[in-house]
């Protein structure tokens, strides 16, 4: 099993039903990719949640995702332990 920490920033703590962050135990033996994070994400909460994460926002904005504070793509393995935290894109001026 491994057990993440996810943390959720602007409108993807909307689509976690306005959870800050939460403990996910995933079945696993000792690794899993961070894209079968999502997916398990999108089965819990909100399916929007994985379309914001594979298909971006518009304009080539796509969210921003962290495992243990660097940042990681779907394909980045997470472990027992680690704690990944997804953010909307940063925009402003």
């Amino acid at each position: 099993m491994v057990k993440v920490k996810v943390e959720y920033y602007g409108i993807f703590r909307d689509l976690a039903g306005g959870l800050k962050e939460e403990t996910i135990d995933i079945p696993s033996k000792n690794s899993v990719k961070l894209k079968d994070l999502i997916d398990y994400l999108a089965q819990i909460h909100d399916s929007k949640i994985k379309e914001y994460v594979s298909e971006g926002f518009g304009e080539d904005l796509k969210a921003l995702i962290l495992v243990n504070g660097s940042y990681a793509n779907l394909e980045s393995e997470i472990r027992d332990g680690d704690v990944v935290s997804i953010l909307p894109p940063a925009s402003g001026g």
